[in-house]
């Protein structure tokens, strides 16, 4: 919820689309598999209520994680933002992020949209 308490104080609307399933594994994200298509569908019908269409997609799973994240990293695209949530504190289960980390994370990807994406701020033209 930070991220939105962030966000807000510039843009007036915030809209989230929570999409998480616990236990579940990258490929069963992957284009064509049921979580997938149900998280477009979920983006899709709420754009239709609003403006914009950030997304934003994490994922935990533990065997695939690395890869993902170096190849996140490299992705140079416009309109597209990676925020690294690697050394952040893990909770027990090393898999998930302790309650001060999702602040932090939260605080990283509000401060990666309002540089990145912002439309409230003055053009510089």
């Amino acid at each position: 919820m930070l991220f939105t308490n962030l966000v807000r104080k510039r843009i007036r609307l915030v809209g989230l689309v929570p999409c998480a399933v616990g236990g579940t594994v990258i490929k069963e994200w992957a284009r064509r598999e049921h979580l997938y298509e149900n998280m477009v569908k979920k983006v899709r019908a709420a754009m239709k209520e609003g403006e914009g269409g950030e997304v934003a997609v994490a994922s935990g799973d533990e065997k695939y994680m690395e890869i993902v994240r170096e190849a996140q990293l490299r992705i140079k695209l416009p309109n597209v933002a990676c925020v690294d949530a690697k050394g952040l504190p893990l909770k027990g289960d090393n898999l998930h992020l302790t309650t001060e980390a999702q602040v932090k994370l939260g605080q990283m990807l509000a401060d990666a949209y309002l540089n990145n994406f912002d439309s409230s701020k003055p053009s510089s033209s």
